[in-house]
């Protein structure tokens, strides 16, 4: 699925197709973890930003650990 795609659903849309989120429900950012199979040490989250309860933009940002084990 693009990203894209996303912007314009309502926050009952995005629980159905990502299930639970790290928010809470009537807050106007959620984010959930993308899973990246190539990097053990980068976490890549997405962040969807609501206005008045609908998708108004998409974000993706990468974590990465910058130390050694």
């Amino acid at each position: 699925m693009e990203f894209d795609e996303l912007k314009g659903l309502s926050k009952t849309d995005i629980l159905e197709q990502f299930g639970d989120y790290y928010n809470d429900f009537f807050s106007d950012i959620w984010m959930y973890r993308v899973n990246e199979k190539s990097c053990f040490f980068c976490k890549k989250y997405m962040y969807i930003f609501f206005q008045h309860d609908f998708v108004k933009k998409i974000e993706l940002k990468r974590l990465k650990a910058n130390y050694l084990m």
